[in-house]
């Protein structure tokens, strides 16, 4: 049976952003939804800095705003179809980390997807150094699949 990833998305700017995210995320799926999932929802939102500094504030006590959060709903992961939860973009901080770190805004785009979706898949690289690094290292391999054909 095939394993797959349903993304719905909510763009709450006049930014266009996501071309392209269900066939990449249908890419990493094989492996990383744990072994009896085979159907996995998660809900997107693209947000701009003054409603990801609200919700950073409000959820995190932190008065700012950050470039993704995500918020795992905690479902079992014995069944064959689950939801996720959600994972929160902010398009200016996509933006300006693009232009900082010097590469585009679809890869920045990607890469904070790919962050947010491990969340909520169980990685936490605040846990502690190796966290951290099988976090990263899972984030490097999923962004490798969205290069190949």
């Amino acid at each position: 049976m095939t394993k797959e990833i349903v993304i719905s998305v909510s763009n709450r700017t006049e930014k266009e952003f996501g071309n392209g995210i269900q066939s990449k995320l249908n890419k990493i799926a094989p492996f990383t939804l744990p072994a009896k999932v085979f159907k996995a929802y998660l809900e997107l939102y693209l947000v701009e800095n003054a409603e990801m500094q609200e919700l950073n504030r409000e959820r995190r006590g932190k008065d700012k705003p950050t470039d993704v959060l995500s918020f795992p709903l905690g479902n079992s992961i014995n069944l064959p179809e689950i939801l996720l939860g959600e994972v929160w973009i902010c398009l200016d901080e996509l933006e300006r980390q693009a232009r900082e770190i010097g590469h585009s805004e679809e890869d920045e785009f990607d890469r904070l997807l790919v962050h947010g979706y491990l969340h909520l898949i169980g990685f936490d690289h605040e846990l502690g150094e190796r966290e951290a690094r099988e976090m990263q290292e899972m984030e490097d391999r999923c962004m490798n699949c969205f290069d190949e054909p």
